[in-house]
Parts: structure tokens; C-alpha cells; sequence
């Protein structure tokens, strides 16, 4: 899995991401989404662009995260 990080990322993130099994490419941070778009048509993969969709970040953890709240609570009572 390749993962596109700022050139400026300090040497320890990039080892931990690397003792997961990823492909560390550090390139300029303004650069980091599009070379990964481009990465990913390239090669046949998938971009997961996680900033484009942060406005539906909180419905999203209210869907998947409500009936687990409520069955901690419930279980409480």
C-alpha cells in the first residue's frame, strides 16, 4: 500500500507506517493528493480522499457509532 506523505513528516511516522507494510513516497505537501489521485489511476487502484467528504464526518460516526452507544447504555441500566 503506498501512502503519500509531506516531505517535511518526521523519520519515526514514516517508520511506523512502514512497519505496517506501507510504501512511504514523501512528496511536497500541496502535491500529496494529486500524485496520489494520479498513483492510483496509474496502477489500476482506489483514492480515498477523506478531505472531500469531511463534512459528512459526524453524520457518519452518528450512523455507525449511535446503536453501539445505546446498547453500552442500555446495558448500564
Amino acid at each position: 500500500m503506498q501512502r503519500f506523505v509531506p516531505d517535511s513528516i518526521e523519520q519515526v511516522k514514516v517508520e511506523h507506517i512502514q512497519s505496517y507494510g506501507g510504501d512511504v513516497i514523501k512528496t511536497d505537501l500541496g502535491d500529496r493528493l494529486i500524485r496520489a489521485k494520479e498513483e492510483a489511476l496509474r496502477n489500476n487502484g482506489f483514492f480515498m480522499n477523506q478531505f472531500a467528504n469531511a463534512d459528512k464526518a459526524e453524520e457518519y460516526h452518528e450512523i455507525l457509532f449511535k446503536p453501539l452507544k445505546d446498547d453500552i447504555v442500555n446495558d448500564k441500566k
